[in-house]
């Protein structure tokens, strides 16, 4: 899996004004993304994210399932018959939203992944490239 935070080049401080703790906690909330190691940083601002989006007394909660998640701890890990889901975040964090410990942080993973996405960072890649790739540089 690629990380998106890896640009090199030019494109590197256009891509870390547009990334914010939202992409991080998608990103990190994806089950496929459990194949490669997060990095702390990442982790911190996937976690500043999910907390900012919780009441109070639910913080710890969420806290400890999103650190599960992340080390494949408890309900998580592969053995686990809901690693079935891993190629569909939708379907495994649904999967989840009856579980009295993850109920939380399953609720809040099914928002980010049924939001639709803004077209305003695709957008902002097409001008980008059509700077590079005028009629007068072809």
């Amino acid at each position: 899996m690629g990380n998106f935070m890896d640009i090199q080049g030019p494109f590197q401080i256009q891509a870390q004004k547009q990334t914010g703790d939202l992409h991080f906690a998608a990103m990190l909330l994806d089950p496929i993304s459990l194949l490669k190691k997060p990095q702390q940083a990442q982790m911190d601002c996937a976690s500043q994210f999910l907390l900012a989006h919780v009441q109070e007394k639910e913080k710890k909660e969420v806290h400890v399932s999103f650190l599960e998640f992340c080390t494949q701890g408890s309900v998580f890990g592969s053995t686990y018959p809901l690693a079935m889901h891993y190629n569909n975040p939708i379907a495994f964090w649904k999967s989840y939203l009856h579980n009295e410990t993850h109920w939380v942080l399953a609720q809040l993973a099914v928002r980010i992944f049924e939001a639709i996405a803004n077209s305003v960072a695709s957008e902002r890649a097409f001008l980008a490239m059509n700077l590079i790739h005028s009629k007068l540089q072809n």
